[in-house]
């Protein structure tokens, strides 16, 4: 084998797995191995599940032995997300409350998955109870990016980048309320799904605002994420929110030729960066070399967009958390303490206008964007991940500092669009630069295939970081 089994992408895996070059035990092993020795500089890793693991993996082996493998994801060195259920496991949310609560349901997307195969290593580190974009939690540590470990990785569903980034992991589950997949995979180089709303049940994954959470793939190439999503999505009886017609579908043979690109005009967040520009402007030339148009458009309604969805974040956030708050507030970290605080004093009649005015707000952004682009592509990020020192929690920066690093990601909650997250380039301090292209509802599929005709263009998704 020319690339030791580490640094392979998890399609590479798949193909080594089933070429017999590679078994899921050695697989495994090498994976839990590496995730050891880097996890005390890196801490994507709450709790590591090597006996479990190495069982999943025999038990790949066996099945593949009598020809009787799963599918591509079967063998797979797998990360979760520390606040997806699974049955008589931990399941910690990132917090001092439910340290050492164990669930008695399975989420269903972890069903889905460990059906086909996939072989848990354990549970990665999260932001508290997800709410927050940076990565770092008083309660478990901070986590650190890979490429830099005085810079965040990226949150809340920090584990699963800085897993995916260092290469502990092949694929893993995030989830995402206001950026939560998107902001790890820009921070750290990698790739993430922010599904249309209603593709990925809910169920059995720990809220923090229901009708703005959703469940997303991450790993470190798209092609990886194609198979993760055709497992994850569609309708589930357990989750009422879910689509009808979310169910994977075949990838379209969508190329950049006449596609129509919107570059937004209206920065509505802090960035971009030089660097980031510059990225950018060498993207759109390389879209156009593909026989892309580049439009500049100005993006309507984002800041109501962002305002409306925090208005239902922090209400949501705040009932869910109601009773254990008034219970004891010294439970939480001074970060999550101030924001329920504040959500605690959101008038209902402000949560019901957010809620009526959706509908209206997506029509119309949707037909004033894609009557003019086919997608848009917008930073994920507005530069390299910031310095952990520079982020250390206080009353004024945590409503300013802590919420602009989500103000690229946050308005498509809100809006219920797909978007994916793809590296596209390096700052000058050697940090990873993200964009996101953000489709139509039920354009899932449209965006992968083009996630992966950007990808056979360029390598950036194919860099490690200097461990």
């Amino acid at each position: 084998m020319s690339t030791p089994p580490p640094f392979l992408d998890m399609t590479e895996a798949a193909e080594a797995l089933a070429a017999r070059r590679v078994s899921a035990r050695e697989l495994a092993a090498l994976h839990l191995a590496r995730a050891a020795a880097l996890n005390p500089r890196i801490n994507a890793f709450v709790a590591m599940e090597p006996e479990a693991a190495l069982a999943a993996a025999d038990a790949s082996d066996a099945r593949r032995s009598r020809g009787a493998a799963l599918g591509p994801l079967d063998g797979i060195p797998f990360g979760y997300k520390d606040l997806f259920y699974r049955a008589g496991h931990v399941c910690g949310c990132g917090s001092r409350i439910r340290a050492e609560w164990v669930p008695d349901t399975t989420a269903t997307v972890v069903t889905r998955l460990e059906a086909l195969g996939v072989v848990p290593l354990g549970r990665l580190h999260m932001t508290e109870f997800a709410a927050g974009p940076t990565g770092l939690n008083e309660h478990i540590g901070h986590c650190r990016n890979p490429w830099n470990t005085e810079r965040i990785p990226g949150g809340s569903s920090s584990g699963s980048g800085a897993a995916l980034a260092a290469r502990m992991v092949l694929g893993a589950l995030g989830s995402d309320t206001g950026g939560s997949v998107r902001l790890p995979a820009a921070m750290s180089g990698v790739c993430a799904l922010f599904p249309t709303r209603g593709r990925i049940s809910r169920a059995g994954v720990a809220p923090l605002a229901p009708s703005m959470d959703t469940a997303g793939p991450m790993a470190s190439s798209v092609r990886d994420l194609v198979p993760l999503f055709a497992a994850m999505a569609g309708p589930d009886p357990l989750d009422g929110w879910t689509a009808p017609e979310g169910a994977a579908r075949p990838l379209p043979d969508a190329g950049f030729r006449g596609l129509r690109v919107g570059i937004a005009t209206n920065p509505w967040a802090p960035g971009p960066s030089p660097d980031l520009e510059r990225a950018i402007a060498e993207a759109c030339d390389a879209l156009r070399a593909e026989g892309a148009e580049i439009r500049p458009i100005a993006v309507p309604l984002m800041p109501e967009a962002l305002a409306l969805g925090a208005t239902i974040t922090r209400a949501e956030m705040s009932s869910a958390h109601a009773r254990w708050f008034e219970a004891d507030p010294t439970a939480y970290g001074r970060i999550l303490r101030f924001r329920l605080g504040v959500g605690m004093h959101v008038p209902a009649t402000h949560y019901i206008d957010a809620q009526s005015l959706r509908g209206p707000v997506s029509r119309r952004f949707a037909e004033e964007v894609f009557g003019q682009v086919d997608v848009l592509m917008l930073p994920g990020l507005g530069g390299g991940a910031p310095r952990i020192a520079d982020l250390e929690p206080n009353e004024e920066n945590i409503e300013t500092v802590w919420a602009q690093i989500g103000d690229w990601t946050r308005p498509f909650n809100y809006l219920g669009v797909p978007a994916l997250s793809v590296p596209c380039g390096f700052d000058a301090d050697g940090l990873p630069l993200g964009v996101q292209l953000i489709g139509r509802h039920f354009d899932d599929e449209r965006l992968l295939a083009l996630g992966l005709r950007w990808q056979a263009m360029t390598d950036w998704h194919r860099r490690l970081p200097p461990l």
